[in-house]
């Protein structure tokens, strides 16, 4: 099925917001987490849903974990990050792949991909059928990167990601020059980036995707 206009993509964003409305319209009945109420004060609500759920063998661990943490917070501030050379080097780490992941180029498939595709001249049902592969693909790789964590390291998946991507870019740019250059008449040099498109995506499932939040 095609949907011809501005519905072809009001269509999605509407069908995404669905599940969002759902949670907002029933999150006021969403019981509050054990966690949450211990801190508050309200430990015999905490405990009698812990016995409900958990027979109540998290409770003592839960208000335990609870005092410490507020015993920390009264000696520490967020000025810890910078008294020191190894806070500061860690904080540097996470400002900058918050940063770095907004300039991997990632923006290409989440706004501009379709646009890409019909520069090739892909038919709107091929357009769909690369979308929909390369989500998948991209799915599967993400999740099966982030369960190698504690094998390979954080490290590595991102020197991995990244330098695979780095290469997949330059080959990217350079079949597209070649495309361009001929006058959109090298068809080869056209169909060649789709596969470097592919690749790049999975280099940038590898760490970019899921490790952020991993």
């Amino acid at each position: 099925m095609q949907i011809e206009g501005n519905w072809s993509w009001h269509a999605v964003t509407l069908f995404q917001i669905i599940p969002s409305c759902i949670q907002i319209a029933f999150i006021y009945w969403v019981p509050e987490s054990p966690r949450w109420l211990v801190d508050k004060g309200r430990n015999e609500e905490a405990l009698n849903m812990l016995a409900f759920y958990h027979g109540g063998f998290e409770y003592r661990e839960i208000r335990d974990t609870i005092t410490i943490e507020k015993e920390v917070t009264k000696e520490s501030s967020y000025l810890d990050f910078f008294r020191t050379p190894g806070n500061r080097w860690r904080l540097a780490i996470i400002l900058s792949l918050g940063i770095f992941s907004q300039y991997t180029g990632s923006a290409l498939f989440s706004n501009y991909i379709n646009l890409i595709y019909e520069v090739w001249h892909c038919q709107l049902t091929v357009i769909s059928q690369l979308n929909g592969g390369n989500t998948i693909l991209s799915l599967i790789v993400s999740v099966s990167a982030a369960l190698t964590i504690d094998r390979f390291g954080r490290r590595r998946l991102f020197l991995v990601a990244t330098s695979g991507m780095v290469v997949m870019f330059i080959c990217w740019t350079i079949s597209s020059a070649v495309y361009e250059n001929s006058d959109s008449t090298n068809k080869a040099a056209g169909y060649v980036q789709i596969p470097f498109v592919w690749i790049f995506g999975v280099f940038y499932s590898i760490a970019w995707s899921g490790l952020l939040v991993a």
